[in-house]
């Protein structure tokens, strides 16, 4: 397991903030990335794939985002991992 996921695991609510991962992007692919990151999509999945492996089901993980595009992208990114939902803010 990643080292700072031992930290949140017992959390009810976590919020990461990917602000240093993203950068390094050139601030013309930011601007694109704004409200569909797919950078954002595979930490996400990196996340719930590390709870995963450590007995967390899918059914016990929601994820929150604040845009449509990204809940879209994320819904599709994680099918495979049966997450209970992918809301948006508005929906939480």
């Amino acid at each position: 397991m990643l080292e700072w996921l031992e930290d949140i695991k017992e959390m009810k609510v976590s919020f990461i903030n990917t602000d240093k991962v993203i950068s390094d992007i050139k601030s013309a692919d930011r601007l694109r990335l704004k409200y569909k990151n797919f950078i954002e999509a595979a930490i996400a999945a990196m996340i719930i794939d590390n709870f995963k492996h450590c007995g967390v089901e899918g059914s016990q993980i929601t994820v929150i985002t604040p845009f449509l595009e990204q809940q879209i992208l994320l819904e599709n990114h994680l099918k495979n991992y049966k997450v209970s939902s992918v809301l948006t803010i508005d929906k939480a």
